[in-house]
């Protein structure tokens, strides 16, 4: 279901005590995460679909995918994406610290990945720059240092598409949940149900 807070006529920067946000077409104050009336004009064509992208759970929302498969035409099982994703299971999955970056993906991912479906040069970027620099990082058993590589690869990437604006709030996720089970794909994926979209203009 949209929410108001994906409409460009929600005016962000206008609210009252409530926190609730101006919708300059009603001339009416709501709350941005309620349900967005017929109305609705996307603030950005990105914002659109979101609940599709979780339930088809395909690969060509992985924008690291998208960037090595489908722009620069590498296979799926090339050792850069089998590297990062061993990575993923084996040091991300199990660290606790990582878990914020890990929803981070599954909500901006889809979004960096149209934009990068037809831009080969910033996806030979990513590869060259940041991608390869990350797996060398992980060979000397270098983890933080890779995965500051990787939020330097995210920034460039909201940098390039001009999407600063766009956060992410996960404040409502229960991590309790976390310890119960071994974390996975799925996991993550369900725990990023629980989290926010937040456009900042």
């Amino acid at each position: 279901m949209p929410q108001c807070i994906q409409c460009i006529k929600m005016k962000l920067s206008d609210k009252n005590d409530y926190g609730e946000a101006l919708c300059t077409d009603r001339n009416r104050y709501y709350d941005p995460y309620s349900s967005a009336c017929g109305n609705i004009e996307y603030a950005d064509s990105s914002l659109q679909n979101r609940k599709d992208e979780y339930e088809k759970g395909s690969s060509s929302y992985c924008y690291i995918t998208t960037a090595v498969c489908t722009t620069l035409g590498l296979d799926d099982n090339c050792k850069y994406l089998t590297e990062l994703r061993n990575f993923r299971d084996n040091y991300m999955m199990t660290h606790q610290e990582c878990i914020p970056l890990l929803i981070e993906y599954e909500l901006i991912g889809p979004i960096i990945s149209r934009h990068i479906e037809q831009d080969q040069d910033t996806a030979q970027t990513m590869l060259e720059t940041y991608i390869s620099k990350a797996i060398a990082l992980i060979h000397q058993e270098s983890y933080e240092s890779a995965i500051e590589t990787y939020k330097l690869m995210v920034e460039y990437l909201k940098n390039k598409y001009n999407l600063n604006n766009l956060s992410i709030d996960i404040n409502d996720i229960d991590f309790n949940t976390i310890n119960q089970e071994p974390l996975n794909k799925e996991k993550v994926r369900t725990l990023s149900k629980g989290a926010k979209l937040i456009r900042t203009n």
